[in-house]
C-alpha cells in the first residue's frame, strides 16, 4: 500500500486473502489495486470521473442534476442512496477559554435555543442541497435504527420566538439599529469559523449569518485552512463558534460517537477538558456519560434503544451541538463496474473484494 498525503491512498491486492468466489473458484479480491483519490475541488473530481480516471464518485446534491444529464453520454449510472448518514451542525465553544461576556452567552441555554430557532434550515436545504435534503434533529442520522423519532426541529426559522426567548432572559433588541444587546448593553456578536474548501459549509455559514442578523446578532464568518481549524477545536482555544460535519459511523452503533459525547473524549468539541484548568462538567454532560456507559453494558436492543433515546433527548434539549440539515446521497458508478449493490449503510460497495470489471463481450 502507498500513501501520498493530500492526494491518494493506494491499496494492493493481498494474494493470501482467504475468500474464494464460489462460482469462478478464483481467490478474491479481483482487482490488483484499489485507489482512493482526494480532490479538494468538486469540479475537478467530476472532470476526473468523466475522463475515465476514476470509477466511483460521490456526487453532491448541487451536482446531481448535471450528473443525471451526463450519465448516458459518459456511460455511468447515478444512484440515489437516500438521506445521508452524516450530520452537520453549528456549535459554540462552551469552555472557560472563552472570555466574558461571550462565555456567559454561550453557556446560556436560552441563547442556544434562540440561535436554533433563528436558523432557517429550509433555506439551507433549498440553497445548499438544491432541495434534496431534510432537517436534522438528532446526533444520529435518519437511517439509524437507534434514531429517536420523537425529536423534531422546525425547518423554517422563527425569529419572533427567538427574540421573545432572548428578551425574557435579559437581552434587548434595538428596533432602530436592529442590534441585540445583553443585560450589560454589550452588542451581541461572535466569530463563526469553518474550513475552506467545503462549498456546503461555506454556503451554510452565509445563510446562518444572514438569519442571525434578523435577530440583531452580528456574525463574523471566517474560513480557515483545515488543519488550523481542527487544531483550534481540539485545543478549545482561539475560536468562539464553528460549523462542522461528522460522518455517520455512529448510526449503526451509537457508541462509536463516544469520543465526541463523553466529557473525557478527545473530540468533545464544545468543551474539551484536556489542558483546561478547573474544567466544568455540567449535569447534562454527566447524564450523557452515563448513557454511554450503560449503552456498552447492555446487550438487549430494546433496552439500548431506550438508553440512546435518552442521550438524543439530552442533546436535543441542551443543544451543545445545534443540528442543521442532512442532504440526500448520490453515487455515480461506471457501467462496466461489477460487484455493486445498494445498501443502507455501506453505499454501493458493501464488499470491495468482490468488485470487478465487466467483460466487454
Amino acid at each position: 500500500s502507498k500513501i501520498q498525503r493530500g492526494e491518494r491512498i493506494e491499496f494492493t491486492r493481498n494474494p493470501l486473502y482467504y475468500e474464494i468466489d464460489e462460482q469462478t473458484q478464483r481467490r478474491l479480491p479481483y482487482f490488483d489495486r484499489l485507489i482512493y483519490s482526494y480532490v479538494q475541488d468538486d469540479s475537478a473530481d467530476i472532470f476526473k470521473f468523466l475522463a475515465k480516471e476514476s470509477d466511483i464518485l460521490a456526487i453532491s446534491p448541487a451536482n446531481a442534476a448535471l450528473a443525471k444529464q451526463l450519465s448516458k453520454k459518459y456511460n455511468f449510472k447515478l444512484h440515489d442512496l437516500g438521506t445521508s448518514n452524516n450530520t452537520n451542525f453549528i456549535w459554540f465553544n462552551l469552555s472557560k477559554n472563552v472570555p466574558a461576556p461571550k462565555y456567559q452567552w454561550f453557556n446560556n441555554l436560552a441563547f442556544r435555543e434562540a440561535i436554533s430557532l433563528a436558523i432557517d434550515r429550509q433555506s439551507i436545504i433549498n440553497n445548499v442541497f438544491q432541495g434534496l435534503g431534510s432537517p436534522l434533529s438528532s446526533a444520529l442520522g435518519e437511517n439509524s435504527p437507534f434514531l429517536n423519532k420523537d425529536l423534531k426541529v422546525n425547518a423554517k426559522a422563527n425569529p419572533g420566538l427567538a427574540l421573545k426567548i432572548l428578551t425574557a432572559n435579559g437581552f434587548h433588541f434595538d428596533q432602530k439599529t436592529k442590534t441585540l444587546y445583553d443585560r450589560d448593553n454589550n452588542k451581541v456578536s461572535f466569530e463563526l469559523l469553518s474550513n475552506s474548501g467545503s462549498r456546503e459549509r461555506e454556503l451554510s455559514g452565509v445563510i446562518i449569518s444572514s438569519n442571525l442578523a434578523e435577530i440583531g446578532i452580528k456574525v463574523n464568518f471566517k474560513l480557515l485552512e483545515f488543519n488550523n481549524y481542527v487544531g483550534r477545536i481540539m485545543q478549545g482555544q482561539n475560536y468562539e463558534a464553528g460549523i462542522l460535519g461528522l460522518t455517520g459511523g455512529s448510526n449503526n452503533e451509537p457508541n462509536s460517537g463516544a469520543n465526541v459525547w463523553r466529557s473525557d473524549g478527545r473530540l468533545h468539541l464544545f468543551d474539551p477538558k484536556q489542558g483546561q484548568p478547573n474544567a466544568l462538567t455540567r449535569d447534562w454532560e454527566i447524564a450523557i456519560n452515563d448513557c454511554f456507559i450503560k449503552g456498552v453494558q447492555t446487550l438487549d436492543f430494546n433496552q439500548r434503544k431506550k438508553i440512546y433515546d435518552e442521550f438524543q433527548s439530552l442533546v436535543f434539549y441542551h443543544k451543545p451541538l445545534i443540528y442543521l440539515a442532512s442532504s440526500k446521497t448520490f453515487v455515480a458508478t461506471k457501467n462496466d463496474l461489477g460487484g455493486l449493490r445498494k445498501t443502507r449503510y455501506a453505499g454501493m460497495v458493501p464488499d470491495i473484494a468482490k468488485l470487478y470489471r465487466k467483460s466487454k463481450n
